[in-house]
C-alpha cells in the first residue's frame, strides 16, 4: 500500500490523499478551493474513486475562488482527472444530498453520496 498527500489550498493547512493498493487507487480531497483544481486533477489522475468535498451548492452564487468547492466544481475535477467515479461529501445539513448529486450529474455522470456503511468494497 502506498499512501501520498498533495496540499490544497484552504485557509487552514489541508491535505488531499490518495491510496494506492494492488492497482487501486482513492482520492480524497479534504477541504480546498477550485483554485486548487489543477493540481487536484493532476493528483486524481485515473483514480477509481474521487472522494471530494463539495460543501456548496452553485445556487447561491459562490466565486470561483472560495474554501469548499461546489457539487458541479467537483464534477469538473472528476471528468478532468478522468476518475471512475466521484463521490461527493461534506453537505451543508439544510440541503436535500440529492440536490448535490443532480447538480453534480450535469458534469460527470458516475456519482454517488457518501454515506456511512454503504461502500464496503472497491471494485
Amino acid at each position: 500500500m502506498e499512501i501520498t498527500f498533495c496540499r490544497t489550498d484552504h485557509p487552514v493547512e489541508t491535505y488531499a490523499i490518495k491510496v494506492s493498493c494492488k492497482g487501486k487507487n482513492i482520492v480524497y480531497t479534504s477541504d480546498t478551493s477550485f483554485s486548487a483544481r489543477d493540481k487536484i486533477v493532476e493528483f486524481a489522475k485515473g483514480a477509481d474513486l474521487l472522494i471530494c468535498e463539495s460543501s456548496l451548492l452553485e445556487k447561491y452564487g459562490f466565486p470561483e475562488i472560495s474554501s469548499h468547492l461546489t457539487a458541479k466544481q467537483a464534477a469538473i475535477i472528476a471528468k478532468e482527472a478522468k476518475v471512475k467515479k466521484l463521490m461527493l461529501t461534506h453537505f451543508w445539513p439544510e440541503e436535500k444530498a440529492r440536490q448535490y448529486v443532480k447538480e453534480a450529474k450535469k458534469e460527470f455522470r458516475e456519482v454517488v453520496i457518501a454515506k456511512e456503511g454503504r461502500y464496503k468494497k472497491l471494485g
